[in-house]
């Protein structure tokens, strides 16, 4: 699919989540980058893959069919502010270490001082990876009750049982 107009209707048919991941992944710089509906957006993408002459790059981010019924859901919950960061550079070695670690470990902490880019870190590394898990899921854990707060809040998104059922 290299013809710009067959990669606009995918593009346009694609779930929010679906395209969101395709942008981050194609990389595309924050000056093309525009705020609105998806179909504004995915005007934009192609027209910057056709000036980049990177058209087939581009297809190839775009699922080739859509998700079957019988195949898990996949959820990516994290909060609505939380967007990728187009200027989030030179964490390579970072992300590698994270990547393997949770291979290895099922869990990890990210610890530091404020302003040290844990959040972005995580951020990076949620969208980045999305594909390799069934669920990404964000919960703040400032206080044992925003916690129990926020897990109690998934919920409903997950389709799970909630106390008042």
């Amino acid at each position: 699919m290299h013809d710009s107009n067959a990669l606009l209707d995918a593009l346009k048919r694609l779930l929010p989540s679906a395209f969101a991941e395709v942008c981050f992944r194609f990389q595309i710089p924050p000056e093309y980058q525009r705020p609105g509906a998806q179909v504004e957006q995915a005007i934009e993408l192609v027209r910057y893959a056709e000036m980049q002459n990177r058209l087939p790059e581009l297809a190839a981010l775009v699922p080739q069919k859509p998700p079957q019924a019988n195949e898990k859901k996949q959820y990516f919950l994290l909060p609505s502010g939380f967007k990728p960061n187009p200027y989030f550079t030179q964490r390579d070695e970072m992300l590698a270490t994270l990547a393997h670690r949770l291979q290895t470990q099922r869990r990890i902490a990210l610890c530091g001082l404020g302003g040290m880019g844990k959040t972005q870190i995580a951020l990076h590394y949620a969208h980045l990876h999305r594909s390799a898990y069934r669920a990404v899921l964000w919960v703040s854990a400032d206080s044992p009750q925003r916690l129990q707060a926020e897990l109690a809040a998934l919920a409903a998104p997950l389709g799970l049982p909630t106390a008042q059922e």
